[in-house]
């Protein structure tokens, strides 16, 4: 008897209600941040990192100091809080192709669409450009541009 009484127990145990499944939010799409990327935890910081991370930054002069014209031509971000930047330094009248990278940090967003980025340059394959400089850049983009960043230096 006690055998019949114990078959429904088990029966009843093993077939436990699934959970009804999450709603997916931003870090949840392939190609933008992750669990991982290190932002501010507000919805908009979160929503501008992700920007950040599917949409280059452009065609940005990161000095106007004298002497060699500085252009990264195309700066990606990572989830990883890495950047690179495809860089083209004019030396006369003469473009040198050469790369920058580094990490990236942001303050808390003022909206999903502007944020100030700190980017940190550690590594330089650019002739005369120093290592470990830091910028600050007050990044907003328009979703009218397609992703296009209006930069201020912060």
């Amino acid at each position: 008897m006690r055998t019949i009484l114990l078959v429904p127990f088990l029966l009843a145990a093993g077939c436990a209600k699934e959970k009804p499944a999450t709603k997916p939010n931003v870090i949840d799409r392939e190609g933008g941040i992750t669990d991982a990327t290190q932002v501010p935890s507000d919805t908009d910081s979160k929503k501008f990192a992700d920007h950040l991370v599917r949409h280059p930054l452009k065609g940005f002069h990161p000095t106007d100091a004298d002497g060699p014209k500085v252009l990264w031509v195309e700066t990606t971000f990572n989830a990883k809080n890495e950047w690179v930047a495809t860089t083209k330094v004019q030396v006369d009248a003469e473009d040198v192709d050469c790369r920058e990278s580094g990490t990236w940090s942001m303050d808390k967003a003022e909206s999903n669409q502007v944020a100030v980025v700190a980017m940190r340059t550690l590594a330089s394959t650019c002739a005369g450009r120093a290592n470990n400089v830091v910028y600050h850049l007050k990044l907003s983009w328009n979703t009218d541009e397609k992703g296009e960043y209006d930069v201020q230096v912060h």
